[in-house]
């Protein structure tokens, strides 16, 4: 297996190329594609804190589940609930039409979202892209990973 140090640099540099992948279908105008990217980078920040703390982690794409297993190693996690909770849905679900997620049984199969531009922008806006909390965990692995 890989050293720990390396699984965490591997999942940070995943996440930045999940940022510049967001950046890239945020200028294109496919706002729901970098919502899925952003939730990727979050999503990767965090599994990256758990394996640097050497703990195992969920196998889950839920955000709010991921800021819950951080904050029980280090509580000032709990501040990023509210930024990270409207990407969990990105993960998934959003990444297939309506019709495919109605057929496979997804919840939350009401109009296409793919074409909700105001409500993907607002998510991307209020979780600033993600960027936030890569550039969080980024302060944190500089301050506590030397």
């Amino acid at each position: 297996m890989r050293e720990k140090g390396s699984l965490v640099h591997g999942w940070l540099r995943k996440a930045q190329s999940d940022r510049v992948a967001m950046e890239a279908s945020f200028g294109a105008g496919a706002l729901d594609v970098a919502c899925f990217h952003a939730q990727q980078v979050v999503e990767k920040c965090l599994k990256a804190f758990l394996v640097h703390a050497g703990k195992d982690f969920p196998f889950t794409h839920n955000l709010s589940k991921l800021v819950a297993a951080c904050a029980g190693l280090d509580a000032s996690f709990q501040s990023l609930l509210t930024l990270v909770e409207p990407l969990t849905p990105y993960a998934v679900e959003l990444r297939y039409d309506a019709g495919a997620r109605r057929a496979k049984g997804f919840p939350h199969c009401g109009d296409e979202p793919a074409h909700d531009g105001a409500r993907h922008r607002g998510n991307l806006e209020g979780s600033r892209g993600g960027g936030e909390i890569q550039e969080w965990a980024g302060r944190w692995f500089d301050r506590d990973c030397r």
